[in-house]
């Protein structure tokens, strides 16, 4: 195995001619750290997935882009994935890229470091990918990047937009975020960090396919490189939150909610820490108190139904309340249109296969979605005492607790005023 005795963490796997015999198809490395080249023949067949649905995506979203969940995609490259698209990147390049990270790392050093694991135990790699079809899943993402773009552009000057996330997962907001930031043609550093290489390959793979610059940094000493693109560090984010440096930006999304409140509480306070005068804040999670009380078949059932209510305000679930959790039983979101509007498409062109593929993907996603919110271990609901005592200022949470107690993921955005961050 490369690298012999040498821990994973603590030297460059990859200096010194020690792979020079391996003939790595993926990892390729320059003087910013490690990236990617996917095969062409990949590529080709991600090509020919994209090409019918993406058609098929964008005919629907003419009626639902007013919405402002859907207001911010990119017509012309738009941020949405086939259900073979999927498949290809969860059983074929993810795991690829897993393979070659093995025969370069000892897994066995890996798991046994407590703060970094080869694999993410909560899910396959099929099951963290599943959720890029799944538009109910990161409906609240797609707000929470437009957010932070109009926000960082009206106020922020700096040819460089910094930005520092804490817990990559597969990449989804991270590339929402660097692609809104964009399109208001902005350079944009994004520097993230997740402890599962798992995630790392799935988020890695993601940026490529975007055509986003990224580097890996599987060292845990590296320092935070000029590098205009996402830098992902294979790292720990309560280690990695005490790295120097100061962001326009600093976000979370389903990542730092996991920690108990004493941990979370210290690390809502060094994220603030790190912003810059009237810098941005923003935390997104599930609600722990919220069970979709729905399958594949109720979607089906309801792209049938022809009177159905789309509604983005206080209206966007049917939903019962039993010993104070939330079960909902039916989605009137604009998300959740765009799915029934698909399903509805491809039933009627008769595209039984790609339906059978997008239903079994999605599948996949409620099933998780179900999951991990009852191991979050910190209620988003605490945030805004966590800044009202550390700074005397109180965030806003979208949507507000007040008039949608239902929600499936919610955001807490906080804006520093220019006496607070840092110079």
């Amino acid at each position: 195995m490369a690298g012999g005795d040498c821990k994973y963490y603590d030297c460059d796997l990859l200096e010194g001619g020690s792979v020079a015999s391996l003939h790595l198809k993926f990892l390729k490395k320059d003087r910013f750290g490690y990236y990617i080249q996917i095969p062409e023949y990949y590529l080709e067949k991600i090509d020919f997935a994209q090409e019918e649905f993406v058609q098929m995506f964008m005919s629907k979203h003419k009626k639902l882009s007013h919405y402002a969940e859907w207001s911010g995609i990119d017509k012309i490259d738009p941020f949405v994935f086939a259900p073979k698209t999927v498949e290809i990147m969860s059983k074929e390049i993810v795991p690829d890229l897993m393979n070659e990270v093995s025969t370069l790392f000892s897994k066995e050093s890996l798991e046994s470091d407590s703060m970094r694991s080869f694999a993410w135990k909560e899910s396959s790699i099929f099951g963290v990918l599943s959720k890029l079809i799944t538009y109910e899943g990161y409906r609240t993402e797609r707000i929470m990047a437009d957010r932070a773009a109009d926000y960082i552009s009206k106020t922020f000057n700096d040819k460089v937009i910094k930005i520092k996330e804490l817990c990559t997962g597969a990449g989804i907001t991270t590339t929402l975020v660097y692609e809104a930031l964009a399109r208001k043609n902005k350079r944009v550093q994004i520097h993230t960090v997740d402890n599962s290489m798992q995630s790392i390959m799935c988020a890695v793979a993601l940026f490529s396919l975007r055509k986003i610059p990224v580097r890996i940094k599987f060292n845990v000493n590296a320092r935070e490189d000029d590098f205009d693109g996402i830098t992902i560090y294979f790292d720990s984010a309560t280690e990695a939150i005490d790295k120097e440096g100061t962001y326009n930006f600093v976000f979370s999304d389903n990542g730092i909610n996991y920690f108990d409140s004493m941990l979370y509480k210290t690390m809502v306070e060094k994220m603030i820490s790190h912003l810059k005068k009237r810098g941005l804040l923003q935390i997104c999670s599930a609600d722990t108190s919220v069970v979709s009380d729905i399958n594949a078949w109720d979607v089906l059932k309801e792209s049938f139904n022809k009177n159905r209510i789309v509604d983005d305000g206080v209206g966007g679930y049917d939903y019962k309340t039993v010993d104070n959790v939330m079960y909902i039983k039916k989605f009137h979101t604009p998300s959740a249109e765009m799915e029934y509007e698909l399903i509805h498409d491809m039933l009627m062109k008769k595209k039984l296969k790609l339906l059978l593929n997008y239903i079994k993907v999605s599948s996949v996603t409620l099933s998780i979605g179900n999951i991990l919110p009852q191991k979050m271990k910190t209620s988003l609901k605490k945030t805004s005492k966590i800044t009202k005592e550390y700074i005397g200022l109180d965030g806003d949470y979208y949507p507000p607790y007040e008039n949608q107690p239902c929600c499936l993921v919610r955001l807490f955005e906080l804006k520093l005023p220019k006496k607070d961050g840092t110079d």
